[in-house]
């Protein structure tokens, strides 16, 4: 079993994220720009959140997460994050309720939660 585990905040002018797992950590930080310095708080840290995710699961569809598979088992499974527990933690309970409801009213909102479930549906 390998487990992954992220943090993600967004507040005021800035963002960070860090994923951890065998193959290292990923860290991403910054300030917004003017294309979403003006959106919800709600609306930063759901998109913060899912912008880690993808770039992390990306990254790990590639030789790292392969040959730690094959290190792990003789028998490797094509589907690389097979037997992979990902695990994200926010401080904002819009973004996390969204998800675990798995919609929203806000357009925007219903954008990133479709996201991550297709990430969850393609892993």
């Amino acid at each position: 079993m390998v487990a992954i585990y992220g943090f993600s905040d967004a507040s005021g002018a800035g963002f960070g994220s860090t994923i951890t797992s065998s193959t290292g950590d990923q860290d991403q930080n910054g300030i917004w720009g003017d294309d979403l310095g003006a959106s919800s708080s709600n609306y930063r840290e759901l998109f913060n959140l899912t912008e880690a995710a993808e770039a992390h699961i990306k990254s790990l569809n590639f030789s790292h997460l392969q040959s730690l598979v094959a290190a792990l088992s003789q028998e490797a499974s094509t589907d690389l994050l097979n037997g992979c527990e990902f695990y994200l933690f926010t401080d904002n309970e819009v973004a996390e309720s969204a998800f675990f409801k798995g919609t929203s009213s806000n357009p925007r909102l219903f954008e990133l939660i479709l996201r991550l479930k297709q990430l969850e549906l393609d892993q």
